[in-house]
């Protein structure tokens, strides 16, 4: 597309009559759009052999593109909201539990306390005793309902939970009955008497290190993709079929909508392809999945746009910014590979530049981990990342950035995004 009185100040432009007449329409991007009749001469006469594919050059160079976009920037300085500007909260982590991580840290918090009511007993203060006792198995009754609400009834932990209470029980009314008879019990405690309270009163250590042993099991590690388009699928699809294997993995796959932007920005028609996935997976309705809720390990995103992509955009419930909200690991991995891109090679001068439309974006700063293709490719975004925000947001990114491969180049068990994506997912 050009402005044609612009296009006419230009002799590069003029061409022979017979060349551009007749006419002719091809289709391009679903819409039919009037061409020259010899395209090929035009194009010959414009790029020389463009069948040479050319990496030098300018970036999107348009006459006037450029020139009246930093004219607008300039103009209209914090108030230009349409491309993404960078800010240092943008790296900030709310801090976020799995619900994994809620019930092992509670099984944990009740072997702090029932270590505390040894302790207690010990130093001979008994109605400490009895106040920790009490109060732990009302929170373990409390954690047995919600796992059975998660889970359903019937699980190996809610089983040790039970007898963790029981045991909670014995303990509490031997202590009971023998403030009922002493005063002062520790006084005119028998040797006898005081190793059967002590055996009481460790009982419920050890169906506690039973029942994080059984959570540990029970709750694997939660990881929800985030995917938006059926064609792009294989940019994760290698990675999911891992994880679908493993046995300390759950694994969800949530189709999300998208939607066309019009001119203003505004949201056009909606797009669902839930139904165009791959068959044999099995797909979760994005309206069904709670995130407050399940608070999974892992969220895996394939957009990082947010709302800066001009064109489309996912729902912005699922926009990185949010997404972060709802797990302690969100991760990034394009939906597409490019050919290696070296910063300092004026030859890659055009890709370089255009690394604009999706390395300085959203989701690669808020993401906690970016997969990208390889070595080389981390160091490009490193390098467009330091142009944008300052080379010491760029070492702060270096953390961030893995370019340990992507599925697309056809990864094996074991091997790049797979095995980098797991030691992300179980470190401490």
């Amino acid at each position: 597309m050009s402005y044609l009185p612009d296009q006419l100040k230009d002799e590069k432009n003029y061409y022979l009559k017979t060349i551009m007449q007749p006419g002719k329409t091809l289709s391009f991007c679903g819409t039919k759009l009037p061409v020259p009749g010899d395209c090929d001469a035009v194009l010959q006469g414009i790029y020389g052999d463009y069948h040479k594919k050319v990496k030098a050059g300018g970036d999107h160079g348009y006459p006037y593109f450029k020139k009246n976009e930093k004219l607008l920037k300039e103009t209209f300085k914090e108030n230009w909201l349409q491309d993404y500007a960078f800010k240092e909260k943008d790296l900030e982590r709310p801090e976020v539990y799995s619900f994994r991580d809620i019930v092992l840290k509670t099984a944990e918090y009740f072997i702090a306390s029932q270590k505390k009511s040894f302790e207690a007993f010990v130093r001979g203060d008994f109605s400490m005793v009895l106040a920790l006792l009490s109060k732990a198995q009302e929170e373990a009754i409390t954690l047995g309902n919600t796992i059975e609400q998660k889970k359903g009834t019937g699980t190996e932990s809610v089983s040790y939970i039970e007898e963790y209470c029981e045991a909670l029980y014995h303990a509490y009314q031997s202590i009971s009955e023998l403030l009922a008879i002493e005063e002062n019990p520790m006084e005119n405690l028998s040797s006898a008497l005081r190793k059967d309270l002590e055996r009481k009163l460790k009982k419920p250590g050890y169906y506690l290190r039973k029942l994080h042993s059984a959570l540990e099991k029970e709750f694997k590690r939660q990881v929800v993709f985030l995917p938006h388009s059926a064609k792009h699928f294989d940019s994760l699809r290698p990675l999911i079929d891992s994880l679908l294997k493993a046995e300390d993995v759950e694994c969800t796959i949530i189709p999300i909508p998208y939607f066309d932007r019009l001119g203003l920005g505004e949201f056009s028609d909606m797009h669902y392809e839930g139904e165009n996935f791959p068959k044999g997976y099995n797909m979760t309705d994005y309206r069904s999945y709670d995130f407050a809720k399940e608070l999974p390990d892992c969220i895996v995103i394939n957009s990082p746009y947010d709302e800066f992509n001009h064109v489309w955009s996912v729902d912005p419930f699922f926009y990185s910014r949010e997404m972060k909200n709802y797990t302690k690991r969100l991760v990034y991995i394009p939906w597409f590979i490019t050919d290696e891109i070296d910063p300092e090679d004026k030859e890659d001068g055009k890709a370089f530049s255009n690394m604009e439309y999706y390395v300085t974006v959203p989701g690669v700063f808020h993401a906690d981990l970016t997969i990208v293709q390889s070595e080389q490719m981390r160091k490009a975004y490193l390098e467009k990342i330091a142009q944008f925000a300052g080379r010491g947001i760029s070492r702060k990114m270096s953390k961030k950035i893995s370019g340990a491969g992507s599925c697309l180049l056809g990864e094996k068990e074991g091997q790049g995004t797979i095995a980098q994506f797991r030691r992300f997912l179980f470190k401490k």
